[in-house]
């Protein structure tokens, strides 16, 4: 059985990864609690961190939250138990220039593909800025960082702004912002604001159409 921050940990990243929410604060104004309150309850203090909220947690997301998990702990999170995750094909130029993800990406549910783990969404890459390493037609899978200063240097990610999303190697971090960094030499790295980025999320793994 989960216990109950395990519960609501698992409903914010369920519902973050599938980009129902944009943040903690989003997450707060949707089930009808202040940001302070919300912040209380994934600290456990001051009694914050209740049945009755995790049950008005499911309220909201009738169609997608499990309530009984809420009550309960047992079972799986979303009310569907199939394994799926979002799968994004309109990215026209994720792996090229800044005009991606954005706000609202159009996407849909594919099953859940085991060999690179417990990843957020899977995105279709088109553009030649990546090779030889990455082409257009790709997939890549992408895990959502809960941080977005939790980069590593020299590793690809999926960094969406509010200009759109690009996948990129981050080559340098700065106080204000990051380096992007292509595979192809034709293309320059370029500063991109961390006030700008929506998300970050590492790419943990690549699949080509044969």
């Amino acid at each position: 059985m989960d216990s109950l921050i395990t519960r609501l940990d698992k409903t914010y990243r369920y519902l973050y990864g599938r980009f129902l929410v944009e943040d903690k604060k989003d997450f707060a104004k949707k089930i009808g609690v202040s940001a302070s309150y919300l912040s209380d309850a994934f600290a456990d203090r001051n009694r914050k961190l209740t049945i009755n909220l995790l049950e008005k947690i499911a309220d909201k997301f009738p169609t997608i939250i499990n309530k009984e998990y809420m009550r309960t702990g047992e079972g799986s999170v979303e009310i569907d138990s199939r394994e799926t995750r979002p799968h994004f094909s309109d990215l026209p130029a994720a792996a090229g220039f800044m005009a991606g993800t954005g706000q609202s990406p159009n996407g849909e549910s594919r099953e859940f593909f085991p060999l690179f783990g417990n990843y957020s969404y899977s995105v279709e890459i088109r553009g030649n800025s990546m090779l030889p390493d990455i082409h257009s037609g790709d997939i890549a899978f992408c895990e959502i960082l809960n941080d977005k200063n939790d980069v590593k240097l020299g590793e690809v990610y999926l960094v969406d702004t509010n200009e759109g999303a690009a996948i990129k190697v981050i080559a340098k971090e700065g106080k204000k912002d990051i380096t992007l960094h292509s595979f192809n030499p034709e293309y320059n790295d370029y500063k991109v604001s961390k006030e700008d980025i929506l998300r970050i999320a590492r790419v943990i793994g690549i699949t080509r159409k044969l």
